[in-house]
């Protein structure tokens, strides 16, 4: 493990691969104690075998391109905002195994979300994350953490990257200055509708995107019926 978290200097995802042995190996008392090497040990092993055998020391990347992502999570849904395009996801109704996480985990949630949809248009570029969350910085740029399920969405992120030849970065922003994910992810609550609607024309005046405030375009057809009682009341939709 030790040998592995070295060559994780040089070796682009090994982070992404280590937990499940460091977790094997941490569940032990002592270093003489042993244990039988579980199905998630391997699998974590097997991706090193496979990678080392091919991995030429190259890796190429990329246009000029870069992207600005901003992200952020409440404990209902997460915000995310990029290049004039956004997204609600409602964790309840989009993605059940996060309604429980802890916020921090639901902000490292979000950037994977953000990812599953940027990621073509992200394709041969560089990212850069913008959270108010300090924990979701570090395990982004780390590429690990202690969660189980947080760790298969991370790895996920991975092949993301992989298949799309982009990097992603995370940076840290006071929550006060993050305010456009943050209208989004609490779109549910009452007035965040039209601060959104202001924030977006702020934005827009100073840039050369075009944004779309049709909802289906922004989120899930449960997401948008979870949403819509409030949108009708607060007159935004119609009959």
């Amino acid at each position: 493990a030790g040998s592995l978290n070295w060559a994780c200097q040089a070796v682009v995802g090994g982070r992404f691969f280590l937990r499940r042995i460091l977790d094997v190996m941490n569940s032990l008392k002592h270093s003489s104690h042993k244990c039988k090497l579980t199905d998630a040990f391997k699998l974590d092993l097997n991706w090193w075998l496979t990678f080392l055998s091919r991995f030429n020391g190259r890796i190429y990347y990329r246009s000029c391109s870069k992207f600005v992502v901003h992200t952020d999570s409440s404990k209902a849904a997460a915000g995310m905002f990029c290049g004039g395009d956004w997204q609600y996801i409602h964790w309840k109704k989009d993605c059940s195994d996060c309604y429980n996480l802890h916020i921090n985990y639901k902000e490292v949630m979000a950037v994977v979300k953000a990812a599953e949809r940027w990621a073509p248009m992200w394709q041969g570029s560089d990212v850069t994350v913008v959270t108010d969350s300090v924990v979701a910085k570090a395990v982004v740029n780390k590429g690990t953490c202690k969660h189980s399920g947080v760790m298969q969405a991370l790895r996920g992120l991975f092949w993301l990257q992989t298949r799309y030849n982009f990097r992603l970065h995370a940076i840290h922003i006071p929550g006060k200055l993050n305010q456009l994910p943050d209208a989004i992810s609490r779109l549910h609550e009452p007035g965040q509708v039209l601060r959104l609607y202001a924030l977006l024309n702020s934005w827009h005046g100073n840039s050369p995107y075009v944004y779309s405030m049709t909802w289906d375009d922004h989120m899930s057809v449960a997401a948008g019926k979870i949403l819509y009682p409030h949108l009708k009341r607060w007159g935004f939709v119609g009959n």
